[in-house]
């Protein structure tokens, strides 16, 4: 469909007031999930799309595309996707810079009767049983639902969205101000998930699985992800409506997702980018997905859902590599280094460098990665030149295309080896490393390294001689530092440190 002069006039003017772009007419809801949604080329099939809820009546929509750009783009952290909503797209831009608490609020109740709107009071053919799961015990006005089948590529499905409501605390000091924080206006939203080998138990159609939800399974709503205020609007707000939703919610505190409200949007309150996730999918059987979101209590006071363009994704492109474990121990050949990761993505090698004081470090390990793994992997390597005492290491990885990113120091106290058996000290005049043992022993190998472990000599001695003291000529001079001595004999290890001035 294209658009005619004086809607594209329209969109123009409000662009120029605004920074999102909300676009009603172009895509039909099949194009908003085919050319929108999913990105070009995924592989992921696409069938069955269908939108239940009101769309032109009265020229108000409750689907759409949204794009961004200037601050809105920004804050919201996204650029374009679909936005669903209980009210009417196009009340969502704002002039930027203004308080959206300060002005006439986003609340398009449709009327009971409205052509494809739904609420619990409708008759059967105007109401939704998911929604009426999703909301209760409340009743559910307005709900919008885009829904449609999909064939995965792998077992793997995700994709981005931001929730926000008029619901929330508006922060503008009005004395006409609102917030139902806490209170039975707990609009919500949900993704429903139906397909093989999927048993959801949560009480929606086709035994679906709700994947809309925050890093602690608590479901997204008003109720459950917010600034942390309760309300004063709404019959009786309390912080125990809050915590009944999300039981890490804490009175006074914003919950980690909560974003406050964008500028150039007319909603209160939004969250942060979210991603859901499903990874128990069954490559190449067809799956069902329901994106639904509802009013809660009445028709006032809307609330929206933004979909980010190309995020529908059913290959794991997006998983970084994700550290489980990163570890040293001491033991009698010096320290034993072990790490583990729960994934991998484009990951070409590790390295592991090593210090003395925690700030030059050197490299001494490169281990290749999996590449791509979803499986946790597990990873070692023995440092046999570990200096007495503390010893710092660091882990690094590097993507396919030459990334590298910093995962973790930790230090270790290499106290295993028996380092009372052998003292050194320098003879400036001779220019003699001695060292002294406890016992007497033959056939061994000396080497001598800087304070970040680079090797600077060795010497070996295979003869039968047996010798308490041992004098090492240096082969050239030495810069003054701390250096590191290990001894080494087929059986035993001796190590010290020693100041050269």
């Amino acid at each position: 469909m294209r658009i005619t002069p004086l809607l594209f006039a329209f969109s123009m003017l409000l662009q120029a007031e605004a920074q999102i772009t909300i676009d009603n007419t172009t895509y039909s809801t099949s194009q908003l999930v085919s050319d929108i949604l999913i990105p070009s080329g995924s592989g992921t099939i696409i069938s069955n799309v269908n939108f239940r809820g009101c769309l032109n009546v009265s020229n108000r929509y409750q689907a759409g595309y949204f794009s961004t750009n200037t601050s809105t783009q920004s804050q919201m952290g996204m650029s374009s996707g679909i936005v669903l909503s209980t009210g009417n797209t196009a009340d969502i831009p704002l002039s930027l810079g203004t308080n959206p608490g300060s002005v006439s609020q986003m609340s398009r109740n449709y009327t009971s009767g409205s052509a494809g709107e739904i609420r619990s009071s409708n008759p059967a053919s105007g109401q939704d049983a998911d929604a009426d799961n999703l909301i209760a015990p409340e009743n559910y006005y307005n709900a919008a639902i885009l829904e449609f089948d999909f064939v995965p590529v792998t077992t793997f499905v995700e994709f981005k969205y931001v929730f926000g409501s008029e619901e929330y605390d508006d922060v503008s000091g009005s004395a006409f101000g609102i917030n139902y924080n806490c209170s039975g206006y707990n609009d919500k939203f949900a993704f429903l998930l139906s397909g093989p080998g999927i048993t959801g138990g949560q009480g929606y159609q086709n035994d679906a699985i709700n994947i809309a939800r925050l890093s602690n399974n608590s479901e997204v709503g008003i109720n459950s992800v917010n600034n942390g205020n309760v309300g004063s609007s709404g019959g009786s707000p309390s912080a125990s409506k809050c915590l009944a939703t999300n039981g890490s919610w804490t009175n006074g505190t914003p919950t980690p997702e909560f974003n406050g409200f964008i500028d150039g949007t007319e909603l209160n309150g939004n969250t942060n980018i979210l991603t859901a996730t499903y990874a128990s999918l069954i490559a190449g059987q067809t799956y069902h997905i329901r994106l639904l979101i509802a009013d809660a209590k009445d028709g006032a006071y809307d609330s929206v859902v933004y979909l980010e363009e190309s995020s529908f994704i059913t290959t794991p492109t997006n998983l970084p590599t994700e550290l489980a474990s990163f570890q040293g121990d001491c033991d009698n050949q010096g320290v034993n280094i072990t790490w583990s990761t729960e994934s991998e993505k484009d990951n070409a090698f590790f390295e592991i460098e090593h210090s003395t004081d925690g700030e030059r470090f050197n490299l001494i390990n490169t281990t290749n990665g999996m590449i791509n793994s979803q499986e946790p992997t597990h990873y070692h390597m023995e440092h046999n030149m570990a200096a007495i005492g503390v010893n710092y290491y660091l882990l690094s990885q590097t993507d396919l295309d030459g990334t590298k990113n910093i995962l973790k120091t930790i230090s270790v106290n290499n106290t295993c080896n028996n380092s009372t058996m052998m003292t050194s000290y320098y003879n400036q005049r001779d220019n003699l490393l001695n060292l002294r043992l406890g016992n007497p022993l033959r056939n061994y190998s000396v080497y001598l390294y800087n304070s970040v472990g680079q090797l600077i000599q060795y010497n070996s001695d295979t003869t039968t001689f047996e010798s308490q003291e041992i004098n090492i000529p240096l082969i050239k001079s030495v810069s003054p530092g701390i250096y590191h001595i290990k001894l080494t004999t087929k059986d035993s290890q001796y190590n010290s440190k020693i100041l050269i001035k």
